[in-house]
């Protein structure tokens, strides 16, 4: 983008964070000494030569019915199925924990023990570098400080059912990390990149030097208080996660982990030169000084991959962390009640109230009709409360249109491959719906809509809103009253094997329509370059109830099972769907009197142990 637009492109299109207000901080500790991050690091960085959410949240007693901590915790991941997590109850001597796991977690990732509960969002610090190598006329060196240093080269040989000859590969290593010769766009249905990286690129990567310690899981599963939990999370290297706290003597708490990199000059943003050591880490920074907070005066405590950070933080972990807009949602609605239950935080969990749609739809009204079609549209926005409820037209109005105006803004300035990787298939954030678009259609200019002020606005506004028009006209008909934004948003859970017609109904667990974007708290990302349907969703609810715990509540997306045949295949999808929970009794009374069955593994009886024959012994 900054070889075809330039760098001014560049900064509108990827813009910082605004500074947040420190209710809405989770971090209210840190350090208080060191480097403080600059915003002007980007433009000082290297310029090049020319040529992947979740909501957490924890109130104090002051804030509950019960006088006790509640903790909820929704993480999001794609609509997979089978579910990416298992539910699980593991006891043993010094042990009683239940939650949810990975498979290959040793225990419960999030959940609870008999004394706290905790949950994650992901931190999105910046942990990855990429470094502009210098190599040798054959490829086999890179260039550092002055002298040609010898790639590392890995060889990996695959052997193929049905091939006579294996598939090889090669991958060359700086000291940086490995040289990318592909990359990957697209979100539900990812696509390798190959033959279009035009420099020579190495990737740092923390991930790939540091390895998340087993131990962590199980120091979590037996910590008994907020400083058991903050040393159990001293091990969790890589991803970063925001973990929020409660226990039972009525504490909350917050830690940020993970290893953040100290880099000796710029901030990561763009590739740095990998021939001089100006650009190389320094060490991490220091965990007791990364964000964390213990009872705050506010007596709650929200993280949703926003910036968990005010302006007096002195470290910089990144530019990578998403708006605060559902942090801000949810804060509001903490505030908005005095006392909160398990109930009211169920409806927090499925609140789709836009704040950027409350932000953006002035401006969009601002436009004065060209036909009675478009008036009747901007009358449904006009009287629009800005909920993004899957039942809503005005809804439907707003996120077709928002697309169209990205596609003829983008499109036509960025070219097909760079619009595919910055808007339409882009990873992680659609960065230009939630940040860029409020900022253009406030202050208007040429580059962006090709004639000065609002009315070179307007033109692209008018056309892209008929544009939109004729999609849902397509999609529901000319009568707007049943247009609907779950008519086009839908959840699909489908199995790899679905792609067979014949398989398809076996393998898909629910399909449901569904409210919400990638900025409600209700997450509900969609691909805009590939359809409207949800791609990234809640893919555990749970709500933790301290004064107690049989009283918590969770639900997964589909079921325990991933046999189409067993009962609890998608046995929880209409829960899911629709907002609703089912129990998760933890006392062994309250286990046994949920059971639907018990199965007992009992060893053999003990064995004679015969001694070895004179022949195995030699």
């Amino acid at each position: 983008i900054a070889r075809r637009m330039g760098w001014n492109a560049v900064a509108a299109l990827f813009p910082g964070l605004p500074s947040e207000s420190s209710v809405v901080v989770a971090g209210k500790e840190g350090a208080r000494t060191g480097p403080r991050a600059a915003l002007e690091l980007l433009r000082e960085a290297p310029h090049p030569p020319s040529g992947q959410g979740s909501n957490n949240w924890v109130v104090g007693g002051r804030r509950s019915v019960s006088g006790m901590p509640l903790l909820a915790n929704d993480p999001h991941l794609l609509a997979q199925m089978p579910s990416a997590w298992f539910e699980v109850h593991l006891t043993a001597p010094g042990l009683n924990v239940r939650g949810v796991a990975f498979p290959f977690s040793p225990g419960v990732v999030i959940g609870h023990n008999d004394r706290i509960a905790w949950g994650f969002t992901n931190v999105g610090g910046d942990t990855q570098d990429l470094y502009l190598e210098r190599l040798s006329e054959d490829g086999a060196a890179a260039l550092y400080q002055g002298r040609w240093e010898p790639l590392a080269l890995h060889r990996e040989v695959i052997e193929v059912r049905g091939r006579s000859v294996p598939q090889i590969i090669e991958a060359r290593e700086s000291r940086h990390g490995p040289i990318l010769d592909s990359y990957l766009v697209g979100i539900a249905r990812p696509e390798v990149v190959s033959g279009t990286i035009r420099e020579t690129y190495a990737l740092r990567f923390v991930g790939l030097e540091e390895a998340l310690e087993p131990s962590a899981v199980h120091g979590l599963d037996t910590a008994s208080d907020f400083a058991e939990f903050r040393s159990a999370l001293r091990g969790w290297t890589c991803p970063g996660q925001n973990a929020v706290y409660a226990d039972i003597e009525g504490n909350i708490g917050y830690q940020c982990t993970g290893l953040h990199p100290i880099r000796r000059a710029g901030d990561g943003s763009v590739p740095a030169p990998g021939w001089t050591d100006a650009f190389e880490w320094e060490g991490y920074v220091p965990f007791d000084e990364l964000p964390w907070s213990y009872n705050p005066d506010e007596a709650f405590l929200v993280s949703a991959n926003n910036k968990p950070y005010d302006d007096s933080y002195p470290w910089d972990l990144g530019r990578d962390f998403l708006p605060a807009h559902r942090a801000r949602r949810i804060t509001e609605l903490l505030t908005a009640t005095p006392l909160h239950d398990p109930e009211s935080f169920a409806r927090i969990q499925m609140d789709t109230v836009s704040l950027p749609a409350r932000q953006m739809v002035p401006w969009l009204l601002e436009v004065r009709p060209a036909d009675e079609r478009q008036r009747r549209a901007l009358a449904l926005l006009k009287e629009w409360d800005f909920d993004i409820a899957a039942d809503s037209a005005a809804a439907a109005v707003f996120e077709v249109w928002c697309r169209r105006i990205a596609e003829a803004i983008l499109r036509p300035r960025l070219g097909e491959e760079l619009y595919d990787h910055a808007y339409a298939r882009r990873q992680w954030t659609n960065t230009f719906q939630y940040q860029v678009l409020p900022h253009l259609l406030a202050y208007p200019i040429a580059t962006w809509f090709g004639g000065e002020g609002r009315s070179g606005r307007d033109v692209v506004l008018r056309e892209a809103l008929d544009a939109a028009l004729d999609e849902l006209t397509a999609a529901f008909g000319a009568d707007m009253a049943p247009w609907s934004w779950g008519g086009l948003h839908r959840v699909r859970f489908a199995g790899p094997l679905a792609v067979i017609p014949d398989l398809a109904e076996l393998f898909t667990g629910g399909v449901a329509p569904m409210g919400g974007d990638e900025q409600t708290v209700l997450q509900g990302l969609f691909e805009p370059g590939v359809s409207y349907e949800a791609v990234v969703v809640p893919s555990w609810r749970q709500i933790i109830d301290l004064a107690d715990l049989d009283r918590s509540v969770g639900t997964n997306t589909l079921g325990q099972s991933g046999n189409p045949a067993s009962p609890h295949y998608n046995d929880q999808f209409e829960l899911w769907s629709t907002g609703r929970f089912h129990p998760l009794p933890f006392t062994r009374g309250a286990v046994m009197e949920a059971a639907e069955s018990v199965v007992c593994l009992l060893p053999d009886p003990p064995q004679t142990v015969r001694p070895l024959t004179p022949e195995l012994e030699g």
